[in-house]
């Protein structure tokens, strides 16, 4: 499959689960919500993050680098959005059950930055 395909696909998946996310962001109480509930928002939230950062992460690494190496810019923007996108709601999850301090978050940010180093290379 071509790179366009996969673009136009996370950009397609990424408007549903953002559509999905406000829905749950206006239609729910969060002071009444289930699991469930809770669950389905960080899963959306993740998978429209991690669609916004690779598409964003695409189109920069197509300007600076201005070759013919889509494939490759495709896969790393795609690494790269979904590690931010993980310390981004690891972040939020340590804080909705209130164990956040500076010290977890980064290490969380840490890890996920080691995470990188590991598979970049």
């Amino acid at each position: 499959m071509s790179t366009r395909i996969y673009l136009w696909g996370i950009g397609i998946l990424g408007a549903m689960c953002w559509i999905g996310f406000f829905i749950i962001l206006v239609s729910t109480n969060p002071y009444k919500a289930d699991i469930v509930t809770f669950s389905s928002f960080f899963v959306l939230l993740f998978i429209g993050i991690v669609a916004v950062l690779t598409l964003i992460g695409f189109w920069i690494r197509l300007i600076i680098q201005k070759e013919n190496i889509t494939r490759l810019a495709f896969k790393v923007s795609f690494r790269q959005g979904i590690l931010l996108s993980l310390s981004i709601i690891g972040l939020m999850l340590l804080q909705a059950i209130r164990i956040l301090t500076v010290y977890d978050g980064l290490l969380l940010v840490c890890a996920i930055l080691l995470l990188e180093f590991f598979f970049g290379f």
